[in-house]
């Protein structure tokens, strides 16, 4: 696909794009008031898709090994056990009322 050959072909975005990714996924949590979560989630999701699609491409992987030591890829695993941590409860919670219905 076209999506695929741009972040195959061009160097800056195998260097640069998932590290501004992961920055995007973590910087979502500082928009906007702190009942917008929801939207903030949506968000992250489409940043998770990115970089799902960035990481079938080594480069792509080889930018995430390098940074795995710094604090941000520390943030971002955070924000991401959080975030599956917030749709368990959520699914708990459906479940409950499910039953309760």
């Amino acid at each position: 696909s076209i999506c695929e050959s741009i972040l195959v072909e061009h160097e800056l975005s195998n260097r640069n794009l998932a590290r501004l990714i992961i920055l995007f996924y973590i910087n979502v949590a500082h928009t906007g008031s702190s009942n917008q979560y929801t939207a903030k989630f949506e968000y992250r999701h489409y940043s998770n898709q990115l970089l799902k699609l960035a990481c079938k491409f080594e480069p792509y992987r080889e930018s995430i090994r390098a940074i795995e030591k710094e604090e941000v890829f520390k943030r971002f695993l955070n924000n991401l056990v959080s975030d599956a941590n917030f749709m368990l409860e959520e699914g708990a919670e459906s479940i409950k009322k499910l039953q309760e219905f």
